[in-house]
């Protein structure tokens, strides 16, 4: 009887543990670009994507034409920002901690991909 009542508190706590996890999780995607800093010479926006268990966070992102994007690799394992056509972005290989930024001067929707691992995908959409 006491061994199922230790059983059913360490599934209490594992539970608890991961719904917070994942609260706080979310929480930081959706604040990421909340409130991007503004540029005060020319009112441009820089937004924010991480990169962060293989994938881009966020995998979609719609900005204004002369607005930037900061990526910020936080895997412990090296990825790139590469333009699925054309090359419009063309990072280095990033590694832990590192950051890439570009500015998009011009309309339209830029694919991209990671090219060590070529399932990362994602889109930035420029109004």
């Amino acid at each position: 009887m006491k061994s199922l009542w230790i059983i059913g508190v360490v599934v209490l706590v594992l539970i608890v543990g991961v719904a917070y996890f994942l609260v706080i999780q979310n929480a930081k995607k959706t604040d990421i670009n909340s409130n991007p800093p503004v540029n005060p010479e020319t009112g441009s926006k820089m937004y924010n994507i991480n990169i962060v268990n293989f994938a881009f966070t966020p995998a979609s992102l719609t900005i204004k034409k002369g607005d930037g994007v900061i990526w910020t690799n936080e895997d412990g394992v090296s990825h790139t920002v590469t333009s699925d056509s054309g090359n419009e972005l063309d990072s280095e290989m990033l590694g832990n901690g590192q950051k890439y930024q570009h500015v998009f001067e011009n309309s339209g929707i830029y694919e991209y991909h990671c090219t060590p691992h070529p399932g990362m995908k994602a889109k930035i959409i420029v109004e």
